[in-house]
């Protein structure tokens, strides 16, 4: 598929209007038949149908268009027709229901303490590590993107574990929408978060989020593996870990858990893939006092 880019920039320097539907759909078309013949030939049982992976290459394909200077009106056929996206949501709600049982547990309060402990740790990585369990935010946001200033409402828990939240990824380039902000509630005091938040900015430096991903995935991923607890398998795990984490201590206005997971993890709407984020269970999370 490395020819994609090139024939879309092609088409954008010959009609920069916009992309007919027709020219996008050859280019889907050739993204569903590369895919679905690496994946009946991988003779894996895949969890997922290969749609997952187109979609996930037609992104990062705009993205790169994005940066060469395409306009999102000219990329905007360039995605999923609506009854693969309908087939895809229903495959990956399908496997969220299959997995929300026997769900893996673990102990927030001693996770939370550890990953405080961890804020002052000489490995960034660590710190980084511990920053997205205590935050919810993800590596790209905390590497590059987001910010964190004293919250802009009056929270019922202290005001040093708020934060508002600005530069959240994941924002859809073609919205009219303005940019997300929200006050978000913290496993650690604000100012230990920016502290800690600015040290690793320093010593894992990076210029976008595509830089972020490519230089540090691995390396925090390695670090998963051996400190943290075998349920907790990768680093977007620590989101569903804050977000149930914080629904014990911080949910003063009796929300249900997927308004208030949807909420705390920066989804503008309270959309189907949030439940993706509730198979997973945490325990003894009653000692800790953010009053």
């Amino acid at each position: 598929m490395h020819d994609a880019f090139d024939q879309a920039l092609a088409l954008h320097q010959s009609s920069p209007a916009r992309m007919t539907p027709e020219q996008a759909g050859k280019i889907v078309r050739e993204f569903h038949t590369y895919f679905k013949e690496r994946a009946d030939n991988s003779g894996r049982e895949r969890k997922m149908p290969y749609l997952a992976t187109v979609q996930t290459s037609l992104s990062n394909l705009k993205k790169r268009l994005r940066l060469a200077g395409v306009n999102d009106d000219f990329l905007q056929h360039l995605r999923l027709s609506k009854e693969d996206s309908m087939q895809l949501i229903a495959a990956k709600t399908q496997s969220v229901v299959a997995r929300a049982i026997d769900l893996p547990t673990v102990e927030a309060d001693a996770i939370v303490l550890d990953c405080r402990g961890l804020l002052s740790h000489r490995d960034p990585y660590l710190r980084l590590i511990a920053l997205a369990a205590l935050t919810g935010r993800r590596t790209a946001e905390l590497l590059f993107c987001a910010s964190f200033e004293p919250p802009l409402e009056k929270h019922k828990t202290a005001e040093r574990y708020w934060a508002c939240v600005r530069g959240f990824c994941k924002q859809r380039h073609d919205s009219m929408d303005p940019p997300l902000v929200r006050d978000v509630p913290l496993l650690e005091s604000r100012d230990r978060v920016c502290a800690a938040i600015e040290s690793v900015r320093r010593e894992l430096p990076a210029d976008s989020i595509e830089e972020v991903n490519a230089k540090y995935a691995k390396p925090i991923q390695r670090r998963m593996m051996k400190y943290l607890p075998p349920s907790i398998k990768n680093i977007h795990n620590l989101r569903k870990f804050y977000a149930l984490t914080c629904f014990q201590y911080f949910n003063d206005r009796s929300c249900s858990l997927p308004r208030f997971a949807s909420e705390v993890l920066g989804h503008k709407t309270l959309g189907s893939t949030v439940i993706t984020y509730l198979s997973f269970h945490v325990t003894s999370a009653r000692s800790l006092n953010f009053r």
